[in-house]
């Protein structure tokens, strides 16, 4: 995906932690810490997660468009 690969450091961050998830991603707080914390996601990927889910894009990355 074109918003992937204006970051690829994000993307291969962000599709690694998908894969190592084995349910659907409901919330980016809940995956950054917690019981239910993935390796790899943080506060910051926390905050990008709830702001997909929201909008439909990380502003961060569609202002590198």
């Amino acid at each position: 995906p074109p918003l992937l690969s204006s970051c690829p450091r994000l993307g291969l961050q962000a599709s690694a932690a998908v894969r190592s998830c084995p349910e659907l991603i409901v919330s980016g707080k809940r995956v950054s810490k917690g019981k239910d914390k993935l390796d790899g996601v943080g506060a910051k990927c926390g905050e990008y997660i709830d702001e997909f889910l929201a909008t439909g894009a990380i502003s961060k990355l569609t202002e590198k468009m």
